[in-house]
């Protein structure tokens, strides 16, 4: 958390741009959806698209200091999918943002 989390609030407005370009790209019909919708698109295609949470993970591991980095080595897939699980939230609280333009 004490990395993590930092680096989230720092990197938001990017990780935003790079989901909605996600959603144009795909062509998704993200405004349509219900809130209650667009939660569960937002957590289905991060989990499922290798590329784009690689692209949005990259993000973040990209501002971690050398120590940083060698602390995530040490159980690099846990903390990927920590990383993973945080960037949902981050996205899910912006839903508002991510719908406009």
């Amino acid at each position: 958390n004490i990395t993590l989390r930092p680096i989230l609030k720092w990197q938001n407005d990017l990780l935003c741009s790079i989901f909605k370009n996600h959603i144009r790209q795909r062509k998704a019909h993200f405004a349509q959806l219900s809130e209650k919708q667009k939660l569960q698109y937002i957590q289905d295609v991060i989990r499922k698209d290798i590329a784009l949470r690689a692209l949005l993970s990259g993000t973040i591991i990209g501002h971690f200091t050398e120590e940083e980095y060698e602390l995530f080595l040490a159980e690099p897939k846990e903390n990927m999918r920590r990383i993973a699980n945080l960037i949902i939230q981050r996205l899910q609280s912006q839903l508002s943002q991510l719908v406009g333009n």
